[in-house]
């Protein structure tokens, strides 16, 4: 899909609904979705690989030998006349990010708003082991 800029503007929009929060504790959604991805491709699969420790509503899963290798996911907000509500739309977003030479990062895939059988699939295909 292309390069990007490095880490830090990439995802400042996504920041917008986190503005004034100090505390890193994610939101339990997003905690239960990483560990049904445990659950699901194994304990040892990937390693938190958590750039976003301000915004309670993303992480990052990296692969264990090399961290950088990694999938950014997120979990989207809808609007509703309750206020936001991403759990009524379970929608994700997610990027696979591998690393360049000049510090810069390509994007192979990327889904957005997509459910958990799609992250589930970019998780699992991304961050593999690699072949000994």
């Amino acid at each position: 899909m292309g390069r990007v800029a490095g880490r830090g503007i990439r995802h400042s929009v996504r920041l917008l609904h986190t503005v004034g929060v100090t505390s890193a504790r994610k939101d339990p959604a997003l905690t239960d979705l990483v560990e049904r991805l445990r659950r699901d491709l194994g304990a040892d699969y990937f390693v938190l690989a958590d750039h976003w420790e301000g915004d309670l509503l993303a992480t990052g899963l990296g692969r264990p030998d090399d961290p950088t290798v990694l999938v950014y996911i997120a979990m989207q907000l809808d609007a509703t006349d309750d206020g936001p509500d991403y759990r009524l739309l379970g929608s994700l977003f997610y990027e696979c990010e591998l690393p360049t030479a000049d510090g810069l990062y390509e994007v192979p895939d990327r889904g957005d708003g997509v459910g958990y059988p799609e992250v589930l699939a970019a998780v699992s295909n991304h961050l593999a082991p690699l072949a000994s």
